[in-house]
């Protein structure tokens, strides 16, 4: 084979050599143009689903129901138990009455405006599939009523539970009506207590009132005397050690000084008292009792429920609620 002959046959084959390199780059750009494509639809697929259930996909929008409820971390553990208490309602057609129905579309709509006048729109969310959300209570209710309808309660825990609730928890039956006076500093209100320990009982209206008016000389009507309730109190959320000690004492006695925060300081005059008699205690506490056993006992048979449910997280949908 002459030199010009072997010559044009290499170059003949580098050519093609570069023909098929040029082709196979083009087909591996467009097999990773494809791959970047697919995994594109595929994340934004993804994200639109944080769960499985049952094989049906729940949309990442329904998970914002309960991020404003309880916040991110355990929307959708919540919304997983939404689902399957939903289901075991359905299967024992639970309906509601009326009034029940009228008091979920109610909170819904109390929801939803909740949500917008903080800037959390429930969007992606009907009113429907809202309503459904509101009515889990009730259908919690429902649920534990019919699997815990044969407890039977142990007579010795119970006594036992109602001791503890005697002992620590008065306050929770006592029923109670205070005047009080307010103080910026301690020894102030240290000063007014000594005052009105040892004033007539008939003079302490007059000695809060001169309090008062030091702070009411705009009053265009005169001041009366504040008075509040042990449920005012419970209402407002007071520390459960100074509720111990305000229904430890007697009509006419006048607490201790209470710090309540840095500039407020309390002192109570108790105007009257009522507890309740052991009977009416133990009636109302075996009642709450027996609920509480209850509700305990369908917790546990939810995790049940829960653990036997086909439910397949997706992380990336959460994340991106």
């Amino acid at each position: 084979m002459s030199s010009k002959r072997a010559a044009a046959k290499e170059w003949k084959r580098k050519r093609n050599q570069q023909k098929l390199m040029f082709r196979l780059s083009v087909i591996g750009v467009c097999i990773l143009a494809l791959l970047g494509i697919g995994y594109i639809a595929w994340d934004m697929y993804s994200r639109t689903y944080v769960m499985t259930f049952e094989g049906q996909r729940i949309p990442t929008a329904e998970l914002n129901y309960f991020n404003m409820l309880s916040g991110r971390q355990n929307a959708a553990d919540h919304l997983a138990y939404f689902l399957v208490v939903n289901q075991r309602a359905q299967q024992h057609n639970i309906t509601f009455t009326s009034e029940e129905w009228d008091g979920i579309v109610e909170g819904a709509g109390q929801t939803r405006a909740m949500a917008e006048m903080f800037e959390t729109p429930l969007d992606g969310i009907s009113d429907d599939r809202l309503n459904e959300f509101v009515s889990m209570s009730v259908l919690v209710t429902r649920l534990t009523e019919l699997y815990t309808a044969d407890y039977e309660i142990d007579e010795t825990e119970f006594a036992n539970a109602l001791g503890a609730h005697l002992f620590f928890e008065r306050a929770e039956f006592v029923e109670m009506d205070f005047r009080f006076h307010v103080s910026p500093h301690m020894d102030d209100a240290e000063a007014i207590r000594a005052e009105l320990y040892a004033a007539d009982p008939a003079d302490i209206d007059t000695i809060l009132l001169r309090e008062l008016q030091q702070f009411a000389m705009d009053f265009e009507e005169e001041p009366e005397v504040d008075r509040i309730t042990m449920e005012d109190m419970r209402m407002m959320g007071l520390d459960q050690f100074i509720l111990m000690e305000l229904a430890n004492l007697q009509p006419g006695d006048i607490s201790e000084p209470f710090q309540m925060d840095e500039t407020t300081v309390i002192v109570f005059i108790v105007d009257s008292l009522h507890v309740p008699s052991d009977a009416e205690i133990e009636a109302n506490f075996r009642e709450s009792f027996i609920w509480e056993q209850r509700t305990e006992m369908f917790a546990d048979l939810l995790e049940v429920w829960r653990e036997e449910a086909d439910i397949r997280m997706n992380y990336r949908g959460i994340n991106a609620a």
